[in-house]
């Protein structure tokens, strides 16, 4: 009796026929993306990328460099507005972390739900050549879409030993995982 009340309600009809509209691509069919022209293109050894709620696309380029003994990595990370305007938000040359040799590769970026901050995750390497000391960890940068470092722990603009960002909607908490203790510990 409660199921035949149900099937016949004006409320469960209307609903099953949005769910029709919804689901059923042949009653609007959309227009295939043409595959031999793509809107934007991208002549560069991308890494890593992700996009935006706002329609941009942030992605880093492997940048190779020698010193006198080692080869480092030092990924820049560039801005592609919808519009299709290219901006450099960070130059991976001139950034550096300590006293030491540093070299990173960005591994992925998640974006906060306003597209204003960017959550970068770094796999970092660290080497002090005199003690022939290296230290791999990963590693969080949050830069604006301006392409300013934000430095939540004062100095340093890198959270150390963080992994897997997640922002929260209020555009400002930032949830992480971080190994200090003991590997893969919250």
């Amino acid at each position: 009796m409660i199921s035949r009340s149900l099937a016949t309600s004006p409320l469960l009809s209307v609903l099953c026929a949005l769910c029709v509209l919804c689901v059923n691509p042949f009653l609007f069919p959309l227009k295939a993306q043409n595959l031999d022209k793509p809107v934007t293109n991208i002549d560069e050894e991308v890494t890593a990328f992700a996009y935006a709620p706002n329609g941009n696309v942030v992605f880093s380029v492997r940048r190779m460099f020698k010193t006198k003994k080692y080869d480092l990595q030092r990924d820049d990370i560039w801005l592609l507005e919808s519009g299709g305007k290219r901006k450099r938000l960070l130059e991976g040359q001139k950034f550096t972390h300590e006293d030491k040799l540093f070299t990173y590769q960005v591994e992925s970026f998640t974006w906060s739900p306003n597209a204003k901050i960017i959550a970068v995750q770094l796999f970092t390497t660290t080497m002090d050549p005199d003690a022939g000391a290296r230290d791999d960890a990963p590693a969080l940068l949050l830069l604006e879409d301006s392409g300013r470092e934000l430095r939540p722990n004062g100095k340093d603009p890198l959270i150390m030993q963080a992994q897997k960002p997640l922002w929260l909607r209020d555009n400002q908490t930032l949830a992480y995982l971080t190994n200090e203790d003991t590997p893969q510990d919250l």
